[in-house]
Formats: structure tokens, sequence, C-alpha cells
């Protein structure tokens, strides 16, 4: 059966609805009348609207389609399509089982592009506000004076239009996304092509962990890297214009490079400016090749522990500690040998200690330089200095081929100072025992006489200030024997004189004492025969080890000792003596 219509009036005024086959529309309500087309299935009710399965609501705006049992899709065909009941070569698909929408396919380029109520046109693509791009498979959204944003709401959100309650937000203007929170672990998952399981997070190669703060990347058999290129780099696929490469597989950082300065710069929690590079506590320099760490009222130290520490904030077990407020070096220790070894480039093997040209030995205290090919010298260079790998202008010189220290010259006073361990002060000479002074060219010994080890015969009693004489074998003796031709000297150190310098010292050897061959030294003496006075002569007396006044000048001779620097009236003492042997 066939229907033909041409013109049908509902209303004697043609203005309230009309169906005209002339025009091809439809054309319901307007002027007071709500004008609604419901169509209902075959068992429904005529009189009851809530049975219809498909409801054009003229007043809401709205087309409410299905329920009642019945799936309510609206399915919009081509026109080259050969039947408009076949879903799949449909380009429209409102699924109302699903809750999808399929669009696109089948040769057209399913797009969904939404404009505001301010466009001038609704088919002008760039002045849309959203705009789901089937053909590219990108979402656009905001610009021309709107704000894109994408919110989210959970399940359990009282409203869908506080963005304080999302818990996945995307912020055009701000630049940002916002995930989780309001009770939500917002996590960033992305799994490889192969991958199994979209939601086994074990298989994923990234990972952005709301609740860790933490960013999980590669791993089954993917490689790990962040690649972060310039904004003039010509490809941002070229791994060698990057100006900043996290490398996975390598664990290495690649900074600047291309023209850019890689540095890392961090700062304290009260800095007020996070641009400011003179206020942060880190800073690695790409240009200058330094790392800047402390200042700004913080400590700079680098600690390093070793893997059986218990702690790794406990200082006393760090193996390595870069103190920045002493300035100092610590290495070692805690059962660790604190080595610093440096090898030269053409070493085959930065293991092999024998091979390094330099090597601090923390457990046996030495410096080793150079050697397997290659001249340790230590040079330094005075502050106005212009060039400090011109040896010539260098102020001190340890020069391992030729086996010489050269200090001074250059305008620079050349000195070697030596202090006792008593000393409180390294930089005051009056401190010193030996100043060796290059601009005066003098040594200066702060003790007091010039001495010379001998081995004493061990059955002898002798002690510093005591006169010694030659033995029959050689070996030296107290000597008692008044103007004994035999007599050699004092043994040097009694009182407040010690040797200042002291000959043929054989470290090692036992029974040997310095005596004193010239200078001041304390000596043992006796005035039971004569008294003594300053100036007078000495020699040996018939008391074991003590000198006297020599009163006889013909036997004296080749028997004096020294001259009295202080008098004895009486008795025996220990009386400075000036060392002339004669």
């Amino acid at each position: 059966m066939s229907i033909r219509i041409d013109d049908i009036i509902l209303d004697d005024d043609a203005t309230k609805a009309a169906i005209s086959g002339t025009s091809g529309n439809l054309r319901l309500g307007g002027n007071g009348v709500d004008g609604d087309a419901l169509l209902f299935p075959s068992d429904g009710d005529l009189n009851d609207d809530n049975s219809a399965t498909f409801h054009l609501d003229g007043n809401g705006g709205n087309l409410w389609m299905g329920g009642n049992g019945k799936d309510g899709d609206l399915v919009i065909s081509p026109s080259e399509a050969s039947n408009n009941h076949d879903v799949n070569t449909a380009t429209f698909h409102f699924d109302g089982n699903g809750g999808n929408l399929w669009m696109g396919g089948n040769g057209k380029d399913g797009d969904l592009v939404i404009f505001p109520s301010d466009a001038s046109s609704n088919h002008d693509i760039n002045t849309a506000t959203f705009h789901f791009d089937g053909n590219g498979g990108n979402l656009w959204m905001g610009g021309n004076g709107k704000d894109g944003d994408l919110v989210i709401f959970p399940g359990d959100a009282s409203s869908n239009h506080d963005i304080n309650t999302a818990t996945f937000h995307f912020d055009g203007n701000g630049g940002n996304l916002w995930m989780g929170g309001n009770g939500k672990d917002g996590d960033l998952v992305i799994f490889p092509g192969d991958a199994s399981s979209n939601h086994d997070i074990n298989t994923a190669t990234f990972h952005f962990d709301g609740n860790g703060g933490n960013l999980w990347m590669g791993g089954n058999g993917k490689d790990g890297d962040l690649v972060i290129f310039p904004s003039n780099a010509s490809s941002n696929h070229d791994i060698n214009t990057a100006t900043f490469h996290f490398d996975g597989n390598g664990g290495n950082l690649w900074m600047g490079g291309n023209g850019k300065d890689g540095d890392l710069v961090i700062f304290p929690s009260d800095a007020i400016d996070n641009h400011d590079i003179n206020t942060a506590t880190f800073h690695f320099d790409g240009n200058g090749g330094n790392l800047w760490m402390g200042g700004n009222g913080k400590d700079g130290d680098l600690v390093i522990f070793p893997s059986d520490a218990s702690s790794n904030h406990d200082i006393n077990t760090a193996t390595f500690h870069f103190d920045g407020n002493g300035g100092n070096l610590w290495m070692g220790g805690n059962g660790k040998d604190g080595d610093l070894v440096i090898f030269p480039s053409d070493a085959s093997d930065n293991h092999d200690i024998n091979t390094a040209t330099f090597h601090f030995d923390g457990n046996g205290g030495n410096l080793w330089m150079g050697g397997n090919g290659k001249d340790g010298d230590l040079v330094i260079f005075p502050s106005d200095a212009s060039d400090n790998h011109d040896i010539n202008t260098a102020t001190f010189h340890f020069d391992g081929n030729g086996g010489n220290l050269w200090m001074g010259g250059n305008g620079t006073d050349g000195d070697i100072v030596l202090f006792p361990g008593s000393a409180t002060n390294n930089h005051d000479t009056s401190q010193a025992t030996i100043h060796m002074d290059a601009n005066a060219g003098d040594i200066t010994l702060s003790n007091a006489d010039c001495a010379e080890d001998f081995t004493i015969d061990e059955t002898a009693i002798a002690v510093p200030g005591s006169v010694m004489a030659i033995g029959k074998a050689g070996l030296l003796q107290a000597s008692n024997k008044a103007y004994d031709k035999r007599v050699v000297g004092i043994i040097s150190g009694a009182g407040d004189y010690k040797p200042g310098l002291v000959l043929d010292k054989q470290i090692g050897m036992e029974n040997r004492s310095p005596i004193a061959l010239m200078g001041k030294v304390y000596c043992l003496v006796t005035a039971e025969h004569n008294p003594i006075e300053v100036g007078d002569l000495l020699t040996s007396s018939d008391l074991p080890g003590h000198a006297m006044k020599a009163g006889d000048s013909q036997k004296a001779f080749g028997a004096v000792i020294g001259k009295a620097l202080a008098p004895l009236d009486k008795g025996m003492g220990l009386i400075p003596v000036l060392v002339a042997l004669q």
C-alpha cells in the first residue's frame, strides 16, 4: 500500500501545523502549541507518553529514544549506502545499549565540531571551540576566547561543576593536567602495543604514580628515555639535537650542548627566586664544568656511604665526605681504605693501581706520583700567575724526573719553615725550629749545637750532659780520668738545649747518642777541687762523666772540651758550656 500526501492542513490556521509534500518538511507546534512527535511500539499505550520509544520534544528541544525494552539507536547512512539498515555502512551511529557514539568510516571523516553561541558560522572549523578530528585522531578544545578544559568527576562527586572535586582536569588556560586527589590516586599509565593487558601496571612502560610521586619509565623490553628538545630543533626525534636526555639503558643524564648551557640548579625551600642562580645551594655548571654547592647559609657537603652503612645520614659512617664548611675532604675509615687514584688516558685498566700516575694512599699515608712513562711533578703557582702551565712562573716545583725541589723566584720568597709539635702557630717563624730563608740565604736552627752520633759501650752509664771518652774498642764510655786526652765531648740534649743538627744518624741502631761537636750544650761538672767561673776552660775529671776546671794548662793541652758559660762555686751541677775541643 502507498499513500501520497500533497498538502494536509490540520487546522484552519495553516501556521499551526502542516505536512507539505511540496517542500518536503514536517512542521509541528509553534504559536503557543508544543509540537511533539511520539512513536509507540505495537504494544504501547497511545495515551501514555512514557511508553513511547521515540519522542521528539518540541518544548524541551530533546530527542528521547529507546527504553521500555527497546534499543534506542540513531543510525544515519550516507546517500550512497545501498542498505540503510546495515549498521556497518552507517557514518553516524548513536548506540543506546552500548552507550557509544560511532562516527565516520566508510570513506567519511567522522568529526564532531561544536561552536560557541557567538560563532558567526557553524561550518567554519577554525571558529569552533570543540573539535573531535576523526582523520587526525585529535581532540581540539578552547581557543577563540574560550578556555578549553576537560574535567572528569568520580562517581561519588556531589557536583559535576565544582572543579575542586574533579579527579581529572585538563586546564587549557594554565596548560596543566591535574589528576587524582579527593581520595583518588592520580596515575597516568601507558602500555606498549604488545601488552597483553592494559590494567596490569607491571607491564606498563610509562607510569606516573600520583600516590608515590614517582615517574616509572621503560622496562619490559623498552628503553625508558626522557628526551627534551629546544624550540629551534628541526626534528624532535633526532636524539643528537636534544638538550636534555635521560637515558634509561645507559643510566645517564645528558644535558646541554647544541648551543645550550646544560646546568642543574637546585634551590633551598626559602629561596624567593628559583631563577636567581646566586641564591642556589646546588649548581652543576655545564659551561664552566663546575659543581657549586652550599652557600646562602647552607653547608655544601658531599657525603658518600658504603653499601653496608646502616644509615646514610650518619656522617661518621661515611667513607667519602667533602666538607664545605671545614673545606676538607675526608676519605676512607670505617674499615675502608681511603685512596685517591688517577690514571693517564692511555691506561688500559683504571683499577690496576700499578699503572696509576697519581695515588694518594690512605693506609700508607703516602702520595705516589709519576712513573709508567709519566713525569711526576708537583707545580704550584702564585695567585698573580697569568699561566698555570708555564713552569717558569711557578713558585713551587717538585721535579720527579730531575729529583729536585724548586721554590720561590718570580718575586716570591721561597722559604722552608719547619715547626715542632708544640708550636701554636705554624705561620709564626719565631716558633719554628728550622728555617731556610731564601732571601737572606740563611738556614736558621733554633736548637743549640751540632752533634754527631757515636756508639756507646752497652755497659756504660751515659746520660745527656755526660763527658765521654773513647775506649779501647772504639766505643764511648763515661770519662773517669782527669785531663784525659781520649775525651771526645759531651752528650747533647741536657737541660734546655737540644741538638740543632745531628750527623751520622743511623736509624734503627741501638746504643747510640749525639756527641756535641760545636755550639752550646749543658754539661755535668764538679767544683770539688776548684770553683768554676764563667770563661774557665773545662777538662775531664776523676768523677765519671763530669768535667772540671782545667787549672794546669800543660796537662789540659788536647784534653779541653769547652768553656764554661755559667759559674759553679762548689759541689756538682749542670751548667751551660760552649763546646771547643782542644
